[in-house]
């Protein structure tokens, strides 16, 4: 073979294929274990904690506030906010109204925010009270710590949208170290594929997945849709302690495990 040869690599190198749920969105996915272990730890904020039914409960609630806002299929909703466990709420949000979810890092600077709204095609920011009022290139904000008891008022399940595989789950952006940042778009099938029947990693039910990653990067999906779509339990680690593991603070304690 030689280096303009273009056939495929042998499947008996590689290992062949392993067989993975390609066929449904991560709405679905993640309706199975909402459904079969409903009261299975799937967040642990520390002194907050939710259950997989208290998760979609809360994302249900508000995808309703989304859906009236406007959000549909694939519509961008940038999240900036602290990282806290509202933000996995408003990502599971997001998917059940089967919208694309673009984080938006409280730390970087104004004109690259502003910037990625723009790029992405972004009209409605969710936010929290620390963050509210900056007017990000001018877009509409939910505070979704304001509205938080509007939000409970909303039903407590949400017709999930049936976005299928290729539905545009995420745009995350690189770093614009050789330029400007590019948006990156993912697809359900392409998260399914990073963290299910993998034959580099198994999640186990029982597992209790750090959550450390920038939410703008990456490695976050792996964490998040890798505990959530095989019913594991995310560990919001704060900054800090991640930064610094000496000084994890006196009010922060994992749940003990179930």
């Amino acid at each position: 073979m030689n280096e303009f040869d273009a056939r495929p690599i042998d499947a008996a190198w590689t290992g062949g294929f392993s067989p993975y749920p390609n066929a449904e969105g991560l709405a679905e996915l993640l309706a199975r274990h909402v459904r079969s272990r409903p009261d299975a730890l799937a967040v642990d904020a520390g002194e907050e904690r939710l259950s997989y039914a208290e998760l979609d409960r809360r994302a249900s609630q508000m995808a309703h506030a989304l859906k009236v806002a406007g959000v549909g299929l694939e519509t961008p909703v940038g999240v900036f906010m602290s990282p806290r466990i509202e933000q996995i709420v408003a990502q599971v949000a997001i998917c059940l109204v089967g919208g694309t979810y673009v984080p938006l890092d409280p730390d970087y600077p104004r004109e690259r925010l502003e910037f990625m709204i723009a790029d992405a095609g972004v009209e409605l920011v969710l936010t929290d009270r620390r963050h509210f009022g900056l007017a990000l290139g001018g877009r509409r904000e939910l505070c979704v710590d304001r509205e938080r008891l509007r939000f409970e008022r909303n039903p407590p399940t949400f017709l999930r949208v049936q976005g299928g595989p290729e539905q545009r789950t995420h745009i995350l952006y690189t770093s614009g170290s050789t330029g400007r940042p590019k948006g990156i778009e993912i697809v359900a099938r392409g998260v399914s594929r990073l963290v299910l029947c993998t034959n580099y990693v198994q999640f186990e039910p029982t597992d209790r997945v750090a959550q450390i990653a920038n939410f703008s990067f990456d490695a976050a999906i792996f964490e998040v849709w890798g505990a959530l779509l095989n019913g594991a339990a995310i560990v919001l680690i704060p900054r800090r302690r991640a930064l610094d593991p000496h000084d994890c603070g006196p009010s922060w304690r994992p749940a003990a495990s179930r």
